[in-house]
């Protein structure tokens, strides 16, 4: 397989910035950039009159304020060179004059890392070529699928690979040449193997996209999961083979096996090229127009996500179509060219799809331009990120909050507790942390069984939360074991007051289960004003940990002394 190398100016004089770019292209997985560098004008000047350069990354802290006027000498004698700006946050009025002098995008320095140069880089590359894919040669075709992170494959109608994209040689741990000639399911695992057939069957059948997660075996015998998008290649409902693609699923994805199939059926395909066949296998969804803003093209995921289909989208007005906003309280955003060529970064806001449904998704719009520089339109590039936020939500919950309870858990308590110490200090009061053991729990277990041992807790935890203010928190240390944080109080009298009371309310019968069961506790009490301790404090490690350690040996001392009592820890 033949692999354009592309070659890439940098031109900064920042020696850090130069290796972080450097080192991000040499280590992708595509191996495909060649990076030539230049800290002045003159040098990247005489390199793009002598050289081939595809790609300028100009860093705007080298021309500065005639930044506009270099960008135009860059244009004038390479006009078909994509030039890319380096800013920072603060480099709005200079990008704004270098992008209407030719500039192709910018992106934030500090926010540069592998993925997203690689992302801007395929999509930089791209915009160049004419918009009609079926005038695109093979050997560009296969350029833009080396540039692809996912690994993809071709086959014929026997199943039989006739070409692989690098990533999926990487993926699979095959040399380029090994894979042409073998059916592509001879590294599917046995017991993914039958499911899978099944898959491609029905979709034989009714002309739809298979997606399906499945292992694959290595060379060396290793087993790897991927996820596998089958795509016929068809014209007049009669399929000459496939377009499959390969991506490898994170370790967190690997412990479960996920199969998600894709049943929209797809259009009938008019005459179209295996590039147009690509860009519908891909996951991303992809949307451009033309510079009136009226849709040329959407592929499958871009039809899923909007409701459209593309016989219906082509011909209408953007802004019918993707209907974007950047929260859901705010009003629908109009998406022009305009607007696309100021918003090049990615971001996250809200899809509204077809029939109303909401969907947050990434979304990045790229600027088309014809092989004479002039702009064409512009292309959309989204995915539907909800799930992965609301799994995010949810993990972050879970690493800070008991399962049972739903109370803090022990690291959230001493994040709080250590943003109490520090409102306590500027507002010059007290808190307490209170220690809480529930006496002869292992009993209730024995006697009446560990489901109901699970209620008491709730019960108690319930209670308790019941008990405080807003600005406390309750905490389940573990076991029997709980933990309040009583915040910013007046007078050490007042933790012994609401302890009093609260003992009260917790040993009182608990009715559960047609039961009621009664329980006693034994409560330490630690008591912290800072202007007072905080210098003895200074040399005993964390404050926090301290503090929760000195209410847990007072809780042992009034433990020892019986049942239902409290007992606030002194000083030696």
């Amino acid at each position: 397989m033949i692999i354009k190398t592309i070659t890439v100016l940098l031109l900064a004089q920042n020696s850090s910035l130069a290796k972080r770019i450097r080192t991000s292209l040499y280590y992708s997985q595509l191996r495909v950039f060649k990076v030539v560098y230049a800290k002045e004008q003159t040098k990247a000047l005489e390199l793009i009159n002598s050289s081939s350069i595809d790609v300028v990354l100009l860093d705007l802290s080298v021309a500065n304020a005639k930044s506009a006027e270099f960008v135009n000498r860059l244009r004038h004698n390479s006009p078909k060179t994509i030039i890319m700006l380096l800013c920072n946050a603060n480099d709005n009025a200079i990008v704004s004059q270098a992008m209407a002098q030719g500039a192709h995008g910018f992106i934030d320095k500090h926010s540069l890392g592998q993925h997203w140069l690689m992302r801007l880089l395929g999509f930089s590359l791209l915009q160049t070529q004419p918009l009609k894919l079926q005038k695109r040669s093979i050997k560009t075709l296969h350029a833009i699928c080396d540039s692809s992170l996912l690994g993809i494959m071709a086959t014929d109608w026997f199943g039989n690979i006739i070409y692989t994209n690098q990533a999926f040689n990487t993926i699979t741990a095959y040399s380029a040449a090994t894979p042409q000639g073998c059916h592509w399911m001879a590294q599917i695992y046995d017991d993914d193997k039958n499911r899978l057939l099944t898959d491609l069957q029905a979709a034989q059948k009714n002309n739809t996209i298979v997606c399906s997660d499945v292992c694959i075996i290595y060379q060396s015998k290793q087993l790897c999961q991927v996820r596998v998008t089958a795509t016929p290649i068809a014209k007049n409902k009669k399929s000459y083979g496939y377009i499959i693609t390969l991506e490898k699923l994170s370790k967190r994805d690997n412990k479960a096996k996920l199969t998600a199939a894709v049943t929209k059926t797809r259009r009938d395909l008019l005459p179209a090229t295996t590039a147009q066949l690509t860009l519908d296998a891909m996951s991303d969804a992809i949307l451009s127009t033309d510079i009136n803003d009226k849709v040329l093209y959407l592929n499958q995921a871009a039809s899923i996500l909007t409701g459209w289909d593309c016989s219906e989208a082509v011909g209408l007005l953007l802004c019918d179509i993707f209907k974007i906003k950047e929260s859901a309280s705010a009003v629908i955003a109009k998406s022009t060219l305009a607007q696309s060529q100021r918003e090049q970064r990615p971001f996250d806001c809200i899809l509204v799809r077809k029939d109303g449904v909401e969907i947050q998704i990434e979304e990045s719009a790229r600027t088309i331009f014809n092989e004479l520089g002039e702009t064409i339109g512009v292309v959309f590039i989204f995915r539907d990120i909800s799930q992965s936020q609301l799994k995010a939500i949810k993990m972050k919950y879970l690493a800070q909050h008991d399962p049972l309870t739903g109370l803090p858990n022990r690291l959230l308590f001493q994040e709080r507790l250590n943003q109490a110490l520090v409102l306590a200090k500027r507002h010059n009061k007290r808190l307490a942390v209170l220690y809480l053991d529930i006496d002869l729990f292992k009993k209730v277990n024995d006697l009446h069984g560990h489901e109901l041992g699970d209620k008491l807790l709730c019960s108690i935890a319930n209670r308790m939360t019941d008990a405080v203010r807003q600005s406390d928190t309750v905490c389940r240390q573990g076991g029997d074991e709980f933990l309040i944080l009583l915040s910013e109080i007046e007078h050490a009298d007042d933790a012994a007051t609401f302890t009093s009371k609260l003992l009260h309310t917790l040993i009182n019968p608990h009715q559960l289960n047609g039961k009621k069961i009664s329980v006693h506790m034994s409560i330490g009490i630690r008591i912290f004003h800072h202007d007072i301790e905080a210098p003895q404090q200074a040399s005993e490690g964390k404050l926090s940990d301290v503090l929760i350690d000195n209410a847990d040996k007072a809780m042992y001392q009034a433990k020892s002394r019986g049942h239902d009592g409290y007992q606030i820890f002194k000083q030696a």
